[in-house]
C-alpha cells in the first residue's frame, strides 16, 4: 500500500536481505493495492493473478515467496508463501472494518472463499509468520500450514538501560492496534506512570481527543514518527512495553522488546504476542479491559525489580526459540 509501511515491509527487507547474504540473486515485487472500495481489491486480485513470473528478461525465477494478499494469486510451478495474513477485512475482521456495510463487500467475501483456497493450494509449501495465522488459514480455507517465526527487524541493534518511569507503545495507529485500550488503563495506575506513543495513523485524532477527555495531558505524549535511533532507545529505557492490538498476525513489537530485556503487556485476544509472552514470566496477558491492563501496568509501575527480572526472562525466551534469518532461508527454499 502506497505510503504505508509496517510490519510485512519489516519482513520482506529482512528475507531479502538474508537472501543475498546467502548467496542468491534476489529481487522485491510489488504492486500497489488498495482495500477500498471493495471493487479496487478485487482489481488488485486480478493484477496478481495475470502476472507471468516464471521468466523475465534476466532469466529464470526459480522460486516465488509470496508474503501477503494478493501477491499468492500470482501463478508459478515453485511458489511458496510465508503468510503475514490474508485480507483482515474480510476475515476476521469482518465485524470491525465496516466492509459489511458495502453491498459489494458481500460478493467480494463469497469470491474470496474460493479463490483463496485456490491460489494457495498452488503453493509448494504453506508457512505463516505465527500460529495465529495459521489458526486462521484452517479456519477460512481448511488448509494446514506451518508457523516459521521472522526475526525482529534490527537483531543486534537491541539494548538495555534502568527503566525510567514509562509505558512504551509503538505501532501504527489505527483503531484495531487499540492504543485506547492502553490510554484507558493509565486511569487505573498510579499516576506517576507515563506512556510515550510512538508512530502515524489514521486513529491519532481519536487518541489525542481521548486524552483530553480522560485528562491524561501531563502523562500521554504523542512523538509521531522516530527515527530508528529514537525508537531503541524509548525501547531500552523503558519500564515495559504495552501492545494490545485486536488478533495481531505476529507483532515485530513483542519480539523487540523481548530483544530489549524488557516485559510486554499484552490482552488474551492480542493473537501473535500471546504466543510469545509467557503470563507472570516475562509480561502479563490480561483481559482486554482497562481495568485489568491497568493492573498489569500497575504492578510493574510499583515493582520496577520485577520489570527488570521479566524483561531478563523474556530475552532467555527470545534467545531459547533460535529465531534467526538462516533457519527461514532453509525452510523457505526447501
Amino acid at each position: 500500500m502506497p505510503f504505508i509501511a509496517g510490519g510485512a515491509e519489516l519482513l520482506a527487507t529482512g528475507l531479502r536481505r538474508a537472501l543475498a547474504e546467502a548467496g542468491h540473486q534476489v529481487d522485491t515485487i510489488a504492486l500497489p493495492f488498495r482495500q477500498w472500495p471493495p471493487e479496487e481489491v478485487m482489481r488488485g486480485m486480478e493484477a496478481w493473478a495475470a502476472q507471468r513470473l516464471t521468466q523475465v528478461d534476466s532469466g529464470e525465477v526459480e522460486r516465488l515467496i509470496c508474503l501477503k494478499f494478493p501477491a499468492y494469486y500470482a501463478p508459478h510451478p515453485a511458489k511458496v508463501a510465508w503468510l503475514t495474513h490474508q485480507f483482515r477485512p474480510v476475515d476476521d475482521l469482518w465485524h470491525q472494518s465496516g466492509f459489511q456495510q458495502h453491498p459489494a463487500a458481500w460478493a467480494l467475501r463469497w469470491e474470496l472463499v474460493t479463490r483463496e483456497r485456490q491460489h494457495l493450494s498452488e503453493c509448494r509449501h504453506l508457512f505463516t509468520v505465527s500460529r495465529t495465522v495459521s489458526t486462521r488459514l484452517l479456519v477460512s480455507c481448511s488448509l494446514p500450514s506451518t508457523p516459521l517465526l521472522p526475526p525482529a527487524p534490527w537483531e543486534g541493534s537491541y539494548w538495555w538501560a534502568p527503566a525510567e518511569p514509562y509505558i512504551f507503545i509503538p505501532s501504527r495507529l489505527e483503531g484495531h492496534k487499540r492504543q485506547h485500550l492502553l490510554i484507558e488503563a493509565l486511569c487505573h495506575t498510579r499516576p506517576s506512570l507515563l506512556a510515550v506513543v510512538t508512530g502515524e495513523g489514521g486513529a491519532r485524532e481519536r487518541l489525542v481527543r481521548l486524552v483530553d477527555e480522560l485528562g491524561l495531558q501531563s502523562r500521554v505524549r504523542f512523538l509521531g514518527h522516530v527515527p530508528l535511533r529514537e525508537q531503541l532507545a524509548l525501547y531500552a529505557s523503558c519500564l515495559a512495553v504495552g501492545f494490545a492490538p485486536l488478533g495481531e498476525d505476529y507483532g515485530f513489537i513483542t519480539a523487540e522488546a523481548m530483544l530489549s530485556a524488557k516485559p510486554v503487556v499484552t490482552c488474551s485476544d492480542s493473537g501473535g504476542p500471546v504466543e510469545l509472552v509467557i503470563h507472570d514470566e516475562t509480561g502479563f496477558v490480561a483481559d482486554p479491559d482497562p481495568v485489568a491492563v491497568g493492573a498489569a501496568l500497575d504492578r510493574l509501575a510499583g515493582a520496577p525489580e520485577l520489570a527488570t527480572q521479566m524483561g531478563r526472562a523474556g530475552l532467555e525466551r527470545y534467545r531459547h526459540l533460535a529465531i534467526g534469518w538462516p533457519d527461514v532461508v532453509s525452510q523457505l527454499l526447501s
